[in-house]
């Protein structure tokens, strides 16, 4: 059984993080509810890995088939999971203590866009869409201003 399954039921409630220490281990997650009924939920893990995979996340459907974890470096696990009669979209982050809890938090903080944007595609492949361009493609490079021909910016003298 998953460490984040037997974390999930000490969550205090939805849209709060919480803290707690197991075994030198420290554990923070938040929860958000998706517009998705848990019927129609497991429908949704193959685009959320699909898109997942897209994005260069390594994805897997949980032991349990009640969910899919989304795994991002630097230590934060986006579970889209049904419990309790609902549907979340829950960012965890289950570190030894070499965090803080102000890092975990800024952790969960940073991977909220990327879970939003794994959702919005898996949401639009979902109801038979294309995924956002923006949520199936690597951002462009930044632009630069390249030299002027000839290699340099100064005018000609005359």
């Amino acid at each position: 059984m998953s460490l984040l399954k037997l974390v999930a039921p000490m969550s205090i409630a939805m849209l709060a993080a919480v803290s707690v220490s197991i075994g030198g281990c420290a554990v923070s997650e938040t929860r958000y509810p998706l517009p998705v009924t848990p019927a129609e939920a497991p429908a949704t893990f193959g685009p959320i890995g699909q898109c997942a995979t897209s994005q260069g996340y390594k994805s897997e459907v949980n032991a349990t088939k009640d969910g899919i974890q989304v795994f991002q470096n630097g230590g934060a696990t986006i579970v889209f999971r049904i419990e309790d009669g609902k549907f979340f979209e829950e960012i965890s982050i289950l570190s030894t203590n070499d965090f803080s809890e102000a890092d975990r938090q800024q952790k969960i903080k940073d991977a909220k866009p990327i879970a939003d944007q794994i959702w919005a595609c898996a949401d639009a492949i979902r109801k038979g869409g294309a995924p956002p361009a923006a949520a199936t493609t690597a951002a462009p490079p930044a632009a630069t201003t390249a030299p002027p021909v000839g290699g340099t910016s100064a005018a000609p003298t005359p």
